[in-house]
This record gives structure tokens, C-alpha cells and sequence, in this order.
């Protein structure tokens, strides 16, 4: 993939840090699927080759 998301990827985690799921980032906005999770705090970390770009706190109602 080349252009502005060429080597970002995003990782889900719970509130313990412990890694749920991962992917590469495709577009601009990416669906992500908190099916399943129960109800409580995630962080969502988007991450580029060997940086951190951003995290988000996500709430699970």
C-alpha cells in the first residue's frame, strides 16, 4: 500500500494492556468490531513502522 497509511497499523487492547486484536490500516476510516468484548475500557493505538502515532481510550458500554 502506498500514500498516506503506507505502513500504519492499529491494535486494540484491554485495559491491562493485553493485545486483542490488529490489523493494517487501509483508509482513512477503518470500521473496528468490539463484538464480543464485554463492557469496559480498550485502548486503540495506531501505530506507525517504529512509532506510536496515537491512542484512544475507547468505553464499552
Amino acid at each position: 500500500m502506498e500514500g498516506k497509511y503506507a505502513g500504519l497499523s492499529w491494535y486494540l487492547q484491554d485495559a491491562s494492556g493485553r493485545p486483542l486484536q490488529s490489523k493494517r490500516v487501509q483508509a482513512a476510516q477503518t470500521n473496528i468490531s468490539l463484538q464480543g468484548l464485554s463492557a469496559g475500557m480498550y485502548l486503540l493505538s495506531v501505530r506507525g513502522k517504529d512509532q506510536q502515532v496515537k491512542t484512544f481510550k475507547l468505553i464499552k458500554h
